[in-house]
């Protein structure tokens, strides 16, 4: 039986906005392998979620919310 793995990515890119003014912008990409199902699940991910974007407005102290992209892997029947 495999222990639960939690691994985050953070990608950062400059994006132009229209009137071509650079702004940093990141990517948290979440990937967790589950091999049985767990109903609490989404839950556990979205305060993943919550706990970057937290962490992100407390470091940049920007008040753009950086993109999440999570992302469940399963292996069970």
């Amino acid at each position: 039986d495999l222990a639960l793995l939690v691994t985050g990515v953070l990608y950062s890119a400059e994006l132009k906005d229209q009137s071509q003014k650079k702004r940093q912008i990141y990517i948290y990409v979440l990937l967790e392998h589950l091999s049985k199902p767990q109903k609490m699940a989404p839950w556990r991910m979205l305060q993943y979620a919550i706990k970057i974007i937290e962490d992100q407005l407390k470091k940049s102290k920007s008040d753009t919310l950086p993109l999440i992209i999570p992302i469940v892997v399963y292996n069970g029947s």
